[in-house]
């Protein structure tokens, strides 16, 4: 039901559908082209677009990683969902793409490696947690306060320190620093944030964060962004743009971006009064796993008439702004038409 829904979560889920488009778009990588002024104009919004996918894992850990479910519910309920969206979605695509060599070898090789539709490698990733999330659920739900801060100070040194450490090393001798250590919950992105998540919705108490510490975490992520610009322009003028290091706190970011949200939400009594903007911000929040999966059939039929029409008088960085809204608004649309219908329902 729609008052069982969380507005926050619901905002966060339209940021990181935003996000997650722009991060395919041309304007994205705008910043390789530029040292001067427009460097900083570019790169501060391509730093931003990595918390895409982080801000998903973090709602995803929100929300499941509280439950207790038997593998059994999981693969009826959620494993079967996922592998019947990627035997669709992916179904779809292909059919578009090689209407006219359709090979059934081909299709079911490709649909194993996603080998269909790069942006799809979210569905892979979390259809494999979903393998084991009654196992993660066990482990999350005895997290506290100092299992999220050691979880955090590890990631921050692989993340982080280490990349940073590397690559003074390698600028000034020559050299590296390489640790042969596996640590999984860690390092991948997806168990960690899912875990960052549950800790922020679950455990941690929003109402005792106050404005002030807020601005001071707000200020640590500002810090911390100013740090990646350095780095990035750093590798562009000696040895050429890339985005390796474009997350190099990306889990900052997102964990504050995922605090602020809540507590403006939760702590602010204005927010409550505008419940028509909230039933809005619910309603297009419940949208934005079918925009993900629409927006690269979208694209397949018009993008190359839209950026042919705009290219000439914008520039990229604005066309690829233009079109991350008119494909949110277009597959949020179509995805609402779409969920009216039943067998359609379960998917989206």
């Amino acid at each position: 039901m729609q008052s069982q829904r969380k507005t926050y979560l619901d905002l966060l889920r339209i940021v990181a559908i935003l996000l997650v488009i722009f991060n395919h778009m041309p304007g994205y990588s705008e910043y390789y082209y530029h040292t001067d002024l427009k460097f900083g104009i570019y790169v501060i919004p391509a730093i931003i677009t990595r918390i895409n996918v982080p801000l998903f894992w973090m709602i995803s850990g929100a929300l499941l990683l509280r439950k207790t479910e038997s593998l059994s519910q999981v693969f009826q309920h959620r494993i079967s969902r996922i592998a019947l969206t990627i035997f669709l979605s992916g179904g779809i695509l292909y059919l578009l793409k090689n209407f006219s060599t359709l090979n059934i070898t081909d299709f079911i090789q490709k649909l194993l490696s996603n080998g269909i539709e790069e942006s799809y490698w979210f569905l892979y990733t979390y259809l494999g947690i979903l393998f084991l999330l009654p196992y993660l659920q066990r482990i999350a739900q005895h997290f506290s306060k100092k299992d999220f801060l050691y979880f955090l100070v590890l990631h921050a040194a692989f993340h982080s320190i280490l990349p940073m450490l590397n690559y003074i090393l390698q600028c000034k001798y020559g050299t590296s620093v390489s640790i042969r250590l596996s640590l999984p919950l860690i390092t991948e992105n997806a168990f960690f944030f899912f875990f960052m998540g549950y800790y922020l919705e679950n455990v941690f108490d929003i109402s005792k964060l106050c404005l002030f510490k807020l601005t001071k975490i707000i200020a640590g992520m500002t810090f911390c962004v100013a740090i990646s610009t350095a780095f990035i322009y750093h590798q562009g003028i000696t040895t050429g743009f890339s985005q390796s290091y474009l997350s190099l706190f990306d889990y900052i970011i997102a964990i504050t971006i995922f605090i602020s949200t809540k507590y403006l939400f939760t702590q602010s009594k204005t927010l409550h009064n505008f419940s028509f903007a909230n039933k809005m911000i619910s309603c297009i929040g419940s949208l934005t796993f079918g925009i993900y999966l629409l927006d690269p059939i979208l694209k397949h039929f018009f993008y190359k008439a839209f950026e042919n029409a705009l290219e000439p008088s914008l520039p990229t960085f604005i066309c690829s702004i233009v079109w991350t809204l008119l494909s949110a608004l277009v597959c949020g649309s179509l995805s609402f038409f779409l969920k009216k219908l039943p067998g359609f329902r379960f998917i989206l």
